[in-house]
């Protein structure tokens, strides 16, 4: 086997082999996959032409190992391996609900035997008992390992008392229906991880590859972080990166749900999973597989998904605790009536499963149109209490401002340092850190064609500044807390500063050696958006808007004056955001914290509801519970809209099931229903509100915002 260059990482456990000499049969591939797959430490393996994609455990393994394994694997053994047969799956039928089409399949023919067959009726019983089977599994599930009487208990007594009075189409009717509502929600899932999958779709598909100065044709999981990938037009992009040629209109609907394209030029950033419309691009990958924005839609979608709300509780707990008042109630109705055939009509009514079934399936829908409208939401708990959000706290620079802080003067204070000096000191010790402020100092560095030299030994105090050691000068750069705690004075500048305040400017501090040596002045803009999304929060129901600043008191008025806030507070270092938020919770608020940077990561842990912004540093991101995809404050809006909807979409569900429950339960209980009509009735409400709950599925693209909004 001759095998060729391989591609791959150590840290991510891929390598990718060109082999040949393998013949290209489907039998061979077989085999070949099989014997790499015995290998120890090979987790996955794909094979497209001649190229080998093999992930590994590189704790186990090594990519030399695999490829001198390959290189010594000779045809002949490839060609007599003989691969044992998968085994023939086995269908359990305690787990009939995981088979919903099988058992629904079984159910429909028990019911039509009961009707029209001539089956014994020792095979009746035996078919009937065989279908109820999952319903006695679950309600003994949950009397032995959660010592409570569930609603599957009420329906496990509607199917024996049913066959108790041989009233057998009813069981087999019931179980249909059952299974019908076990079908719709597998249905649901499937349907919600296709419209995730359809997402990363374009990972089947190859594109072009500059390497070594060549374009290779390559499938998109073999590209490489730094790679330059090429994409022609009506192509799906597959990586996130910045164009280094070209011009193109760019769909970004799937990601950002932007209904117009954007046009895209170069050193401008593109994602995977958007479109290229016209004009061939050729982009420098800088994310790639499951590090893409599009990827991690799929993942905080589906994980959060996973995740259990306080009205899913609710509704399960409810359900619950109706058991045995239903059964007493029809036990005692069923008693006064001496009709046995009334217990199974008043039983098998369920009011807990249907709101089980379709809340998570209402948050699930408006999860997956969020996501489509650029919203990542991390779980239908973040919805729920984003309905119920009283207060919401911003963080100032970068989020109600533009973050993009420029800087306007520099005023040198020791002799020894000129201006150009002072520049070239403050963006070496900022250079490894990407605060708006430290970005600013060092474009001003870049504007002004200033030397930059090296740093060593930089350290970052979160909410204070930069330490750092640059051409043997001890260097603090950072506000006048910062000063403060490094015992720096600052009274010989305090005309300066003070007239920097008074003009609302921001203020930075250079100390070299242990002396102030130098200020930065900077200013910051309001995001052109943010006045009339402070007053469209408002009629979203949110009563106290409140920003939080490291600013001094001065700038951060000027801000909140503009802004028309409840509240500001000035000067707040990242322990102090925190302890606001849990003394706002305290007080019993619901607050919602909007942030981008370290210093926010706390406060928005401790929040209910954490809010962030794609381009904010990853620990913000792994700290909110809410990405915004796009930087623009209407995400925020329409995320309050999409809560609104999911809770508007579970309280119709709710009257609809107990308005439908409560008239089937009465009516059977004066005999006008029976069990069949019953059980279709109860049923079909649980149903009704599922569907109900996948209209946010059906509507095309996103919602258009209740206020106009300004151009971005």
């Amino acid at each position: 086997m001759r095998v060729g260059p391989s591609s791959g990482s150590r840290a991510t456990g891929r390598v990718n082999i060109h082999v040949t000499g393998l013949p290209r049969c489907r039998l061979y591939s077989h085999r070949f996959k099989y014997l790499l797959s015995q290998l120890k430490g090979v987790q996955g393996i794909c094979i497209l032409g001649k190229t080998v994609m093999i992930q590994y455990n590189g704790t186990q393994t090594s990519a030399s190992i695999i490829i001198e394994y390959i290189k010594d694997l000779p045809l002949s053994k490839i060609r007599s391996i003989k691969v044992p047969a998968r085994p023939i799956p086995t269908i359990n039928i305690i787990h009939l609900d995981d088979y919903p089409k099988a058992n629904l399949a079984l159910s429909l023919f028990t019911l039509i035997m009961t009707l029209y067959g001539s089956l014994s009726v020792v095979t009746i019983n035996l078919l009937l008992c065989i279908t109820s089977l999952p319903v006695y599994r679950r309600a003994v599930e949950a009397l032995v390992k959660e010592k409570k009487f569930s609603v599957d208990f009420l329906d496990a007594a509607a199917h024996i008392s049913a066959q108790i009075i041989k009233n057998y189409p009813a069981v087999a009717f019931m179980s249909a229906i059952i299974n019908v509502g076990d079908l719709l929600r597998q249905k649901t899932t499937d349907q919600a991880k296709q419209v995730l999958s359809n997402l990363l779709a374009f990972e089947k598909d190859e594109v072009w590859v500059i390497r070594h100065e060549k374009r290779v044709k390559l499938p998109v999981l073999e590209i490489n972080m730094n790679d330059l990938v090429i994409i022609y037009p009506g192509q799906v992009i597959p990586i996130d990166g910045a164009i280094t040629k070209g011009t193109s209109s760019i769909d970004q609907k799937s990601l950002t749900g932007e209904s117009l394209p954007v046009t895209k030029t170069v050193d401008d950033k593109v994602y995977a999973g958007t479109i290229a419309i016209d004009g061939v691009l050729e982009i420098k990958a800088e994310r790639v597989g499951q590090q893409t924005s599009v990827a991690r839609v799929v993942r905080v979608v589906t994980e959060g998904a996973k995740k259990t709300s306080e009205i899913e509780d609710y509704a399960r707990k409810f359900g619950d605790r109706l058991v045995l008042p239903v059964m007493g109630i029809s036990a005692a109705v069923a008693a006064m009536a001496g009709d046995l055939s009334r217990f199974t009509s008043m039983v098998i009514v369920d009011y807990g499963t249907g709101m089980r079934v379709s809340a998570p399936t209402a948050f699930l829908s408006e999860m997956i149109a969020a996501a489509r409208s650029g919203i990542l939401i991390k779980g239908g708990s973040s919805l729920e209490k984003m309905n119920k959000a009283d207060t919401i706290i911003f963080d100032k620079t970068g989020t109600l401002t533009q973050g993009a802080p420029s800087i306007e003067d520099v005023i040198s204070l020791d002799p020894h340092f000129s201006t150009q000096n002072l520049v070239g000191l403050a963006a070496a010790a900022a250079s490894k850190f990407t605060h708006p402020v430290g970005l600013a100092v060092f474009q001003k560095a870049k504007s002004m064609g200033v030397f930059v030299p090296d740093a060593i030994e930089e350290k970052y105090i979160i909410g204070h500044g930069v330490e750092s050691l640059v051409q043997d000068h001890d260097i603090l750069f950072g506000s006048e807390k910062f000063m403060a705690l490094k015992e720096i004075s600052t009274q010989a500048a305090t005309k300066e500063i003070t007239s920097f305040y008074e003009a609302g400017k921001s203020v930075l501090f250079l100390a070299i050696n242990g002396k102030l040596a130098g200020l930065f002045s900077y200013s910051d803009t309001l995001r052109p958006e943010a006045v009339d999304v402070i007053k469209a929060l408002r009629s979203n129901g949110i009563k106290k808007i409140i920003m939080l600043t490291g600013d001094s008191n001065r700038v951060a008025r000027a801000i909140a004056d503009q802004l028309k806030v409840d509240d500001f507070i000035s000067g707040a270092l990242p322990e102090q955001k925190l302890e606001f938020v849990r003394d706002l919770q305290n007080k019993g608020h619901t607050v919602v914290m909007v942030g981008d940077g370290i210093n926010d990561s706390p406060a928005l842990t401790l929040a209910d509801v954490g809010i962030t912004v794609r381009s904010g540093v990853e620990l913000a991101k792994e700290s909110a519970s809410v990405v915004l995809m796009e930087e623009n404050l209407w995400k925020i809006v329409e995320t309050f809209e999409f809560a609104h909807n999911a809770i508007h979409l579970i309280e119709q569900n709710r009257k609809i099931l107990y308005v439908i429950n409560a008239g089937v339960f009465a009516a059977a209980g004066f005999g006008l229903v029976s069990p069949v009509i019953s059980s279709v009735m109860s049923d079909g409400a649980s149903l009704l509100a599922t569907l109900n709950s996948l209209r946010p599925l059906t509507l095309r693209g996103p919602k258009p915002p209740k206020t106009p909004q300004p151009a971005f």
